[in-house]
């Protein structure tokens, strides 16, 4: 009888080693499980990464939205403030405070004109009160004078 150096398993394969049946199962089972698991966890990373985008959209979009409402506001306080200087405007505010009549006629200075004189208050003094001297100002405070 010839005398193998194979064991016995061995020779009945062919001389390749067999794997264990429960060792190979475990290990590919493993191998597609944490291969899942990774699938996982990158789908999960890619859709809070999808959201944070929405996000990030729907905030830039509303920040435009108002952004464009600010921008109407000012334009028609621009055409308000135009409005307001105009001279029938301001006849007509001077007549809602009763200034003016309607039928009179507005007038202005012509340019270049000299500035009108100062106008003094009525009852206003002309001199002025003589300042105190500083001697009579503590005799004054001390004895109740």
């Amino acid at each position: 009888m010839v005398t193998s150096l194979l064991s016995a398993p061995e020779a009945r394969t062919g001389g390749v080693p067999r794997a264990r049946p429960g060792r190979g199962v475990t290990r590919r089972l493993l191998a597609v499980g944490g291969t899942l698991v990774a699938g996982v966890l990158a789908a999960a990373v890619l859709a809070g990464a999808m959201s944070d985008a929405v996000t990030s959209r729907a905030v830039a979009q509303a920040a435009r939205a108002e952004s464009a409402l600010v921008a109407g506001q000012v334009e028609a306080g621009r055409t308000e403030i135009g409005f307001a200087a105009t001279p029938a405007f301001l006849g007509f505010q001077a007549r809602s405070f009763g200034y003016g009549r309607s039928s009179e006629r507005a007038f202005a200075l012509a340019s270049g004109a000299p500035a009108p004189p100062v106008i003094q208050p009525l009852g206003a003094s002309t001199r002025s009160a003589p300042t105190p001297d500083a001697v009579d100002s503590v005799l004054e405070l001390l004895f109740d004078r």
